[in-house]
């Protein structure tokens, strides 16, 4: 557990057999602080990330009938000066994308995929400067990124084309 934190799911000695589908919302951010352990400000590597995290912490703990949706941080930094430009980011998000959508076809448990986030969770100030909405600690979510919904486009185009 991270201090000051609730504990997540990965903490309980098992997953309750009432939960059929199960996900983090974890995310490899720019801000240390807000990371998992074990997570770089390398967006692009959060699938791989969450995946040795997931079977690690939380497949030894889940039943025969659970099923694991993979949340991918589908939003840009908002400070722009740390992270870059939303051009710039847009492809290391869809590449965060892509790897998810690797990871679903090696991995019979994972059936699903919840991108958060699609709206933009605040605006851009005169000076450019990210202005969150209420509480919310992201930027710019796939609206604001064409790649990133281009590809997730291809993946739900791909999953639908799949036998079930």
């Amino acid at each position: 557990p991270q201090p000051g934190r609730a504990p997540s799911p990965c903490f309980l000695p098992k997953i309750p057999d009432a939960i059929d589908l199960i996900s983090l919302d974890w995310y490899a951010i720019s801000p240390a602080d807000q990371r998992p352990a074990g997570a770089t400000g390398n967006i692009s590597a959060e699938p791989v990330l969450m995946r040795q995290i997931y079977e690690r912490m939380l497949r030894p703990k889940m039943a025969p009938h659970q099923r694991v949706m993979v949340v991918p941080g589908t939003f840009a930094d908002g400070d722009l000066v740390r992270a870059g430009s939303l051009a710039a980011q847009d492809p290391h998000i869809a590449d965060k994308l892509r790897g998810y959508w690797q990871w679903m076809q090696e991995d019979e448990l994972v059936v699903g995929l919840n991108a958060y986030h699609w709206l933009n969770e605040g605006w851009r100030n005169a000076s450019g400067s990210w202005v969150p909405a209420e509480s919310a600690l992201f930027g710019e979510g796939l609206i604001s990124l064409p790649l990133s919904r281009t590809v997730l486009a291809q993946i739900t185009a791909q999953a639908r084309s799949q036998p079930q």
